[in-house]
């Protein structure tokens, strides 16, 4: 199944199978040969089992939730500093090839020399991460195996996904008032919780929820994107480093804000389609598609499948006609 829920499952026994499944995952990835796609992979899998614990939060108790989030956050940053330099590196790779011209700077080749000794220091410093990661990570394995979710049934992720959902759309309003790049990050990341929660979802209602699934993960790396500029122009204009002269930094700094006005003018005009309908109304009409799943698994024990009213999902182009033909 992969990352996802079966609603002809029970939600405790399908949630197990992901987190575990999540879990075994990660610890892979640390054992691969290429440190940075294994590091950055893994972190991936403590992301998704995140948000798998945030859809779930409702029907587990407050102390194991906090305890979870908790743990999973800790082993996210310890693996993290490594990440941070390697991302910072391919921001550089990538605006090279985009910008070739501005890449010729003496500005870039500084940068580039930097994150890189940084990235060697941070790699032959102290502990492993990596083994410590891992270490961590089975000693969670009981506790993801136990995990129990009540009532066993749509009720508690419904609400986890519809807190969520809102969530998107608090921080869509606030990073289009502040107009920070603090607040566009924090977007950002409501934003990722929130695909990662259409991907558990997705097998109830295929066609219309991988659909949105994919519009906003495209809207997440728009973001991430911005973030990535956000991250080089600082680095670029922080008084203590100063890479290259003053004139190409400005020429840095100017083309960064000039990419991320237009990213998040896009990123504005998605987010009001994505996010323009009412919790209520957005997951109501999942919890029925989920329902009728639910008992289509189960026909003796099922009622007549109700009617789904399509009209306050967003869709988008194409999206309609594929769910008309699947029912």
């Amino acid at each position: 199944m992969g990352y996802s829920l079966d609603p002809a499952l029970p939600v405790t026994h399908s949630v197990r199978q992901v987190a575990l499944s999540e879990l075994d995952s990660a610890r892979s990835w640390l054992a691969d040969d290429d440190i940075h796609a294994g590091i950055h992979n893994a972190r991936k899998c403590l992301k998704r089992l995140r948000s798998l614990l945030q859809l779930i939060e409702p029907g587990i108790p407050v102390p194991l939730f906090e305890y979870l989030q908790s743990r999973l956050r800790d082993i996210g940053r310890e693996l993290s500093p490594a990440r941070d330099a390697q991302a910072l590196i391919e921001t550089l790779d990538k605006l090279e090839r985009k910008w070739p011209k501005l890449a010729q700077s003496e500005i870039f080749g500084q940068m580039r020399e930097w994150l890189e000794n940084r990235r060697a220091k941070i790699e032959n410093g102290g502990a492993d991460p990596v083994v410590e990661a891992r270490e961590d990570l089975d000693r969670l394995r009981p506790t993801l195996a136990k995990l129990s979710v009540f009532p066993d049934n749509f009720e508690p992720i419904g609400e986890g996904a519809k807190k969520q959902y809102r969530a998107c759309r608090d921080a869509y309003r606030a990073a289009f008032k502040e107009k920070t790049d603090e607040a566009l990050h924090e977007w950002r990341k409501q934003v990722q919780r929130h695909w990662r929660q259409l991907q558990l979802l997705s097998p109830c209602w295929p066609a219309t929820l991988e659909a949105r699934a994919e519009h906003v993960h495209s809207l997440a790396k728009m973001l991430g994107d911005d973030h990535d500029l956000a991250n080089l122009h600082q680095l670029a204009a922080a008084p203590a480093m100063n890479f290259g002269g003053t004139d190409e930094t400005e020429k840095l700094v100017k083309r960064c804000r000039k990419e991320q006005k237009a990213m998040r003018a896009e990123a504005k005009a998605l987010g009001a389609r994505l996010f323009a309908d009412k919790p209520k109304t957005f997951i109501g009409r999942i919890e029925a598609r989920w329902n009728a799943a639910a008992e289509a698994a189960h026909p003796a024990d099922a009622d007549p499948e109700p009617e789904a009213d399509e009209s306050n999902v967003v869709f988008f182009e194409g999206t309609r006609s594929t769910e008309s033909q699947t029912g």
